[in-house]
């Protein structure tokens, strides 16, 4: 489970559901991305759920950080 995702809709009390109506990515997509039965997250999603929760895609994805390379 993605437990800095949890953390942040947890913290700003925003459910699934509503993170899915803010953000036009499925509750189904959310649901995975959080118990780590989805690990290839496009930018373009990541993107919509960091805008979605209020935060940097690296604060809501930090493992991005570590994987990328210029």
């Amino acid at each position: 489970m993605n437990n800095t995702f949890d953390k942040f809709l947890h913290d700003r009390n925003i459910s699934i559901s509503e993170l899915s109506r803010k953000t036009g990515v499925s509750r189904t997509t959310i649901t995975d991305i959080m118990k780590g039965r989805k690990n290839n997250v496009t930018f373009e999603t990541a993107i919509k759920l960091s805008n979605g929760v209020g935060c940097s895609v690296i604060d809501l994805f930090p493992d991005i950080k570590e994987s990328a390379s210029c």
